[in-house]
């Protein structure tokens, strides 16, 4: 049975398009396999957020910088918001 390693990157980003809609926690857990898969799932990662949105939480502006620095680092390919859901606290 072949590794994540092994397969090839268009592949894995379909498996992670379908994997990453649980509101982030499935992109953060691949964004520290390892720096290929990291790169493989890129646009995928932000494919479903969830954020608490409380006036004195600052998780939607340290949110906007990361998608900020994420379009940064791969101008071509750069991660959309598919789904977002604002929670109140």
């Amino acid at each position: 049975m072949p590794s994540l390693q092994a397969l090839p990157t268009e592949l894995l980003e379909h498996i992670f398009l379908s994997a990453c809609i649980d509101g982030g926690r499935t992109g953060c857990a691949l964004s520290l396999v390892s720096r290929r898969i990291r790169a493989a799932s890129r646009r995928a990662r932000f494919h479903s957020v969830a954020l608490c949105c409380a006036p004195e939480s600052s998780q939607v502006a340290l949110f906007y910088a990361l998608l900020a620095r994420e379009r940064v680092l791969v101008p071509g390919v750069p991660p959309r918001v598919r789904h977002l859901c604002l929670k109140p606290p």
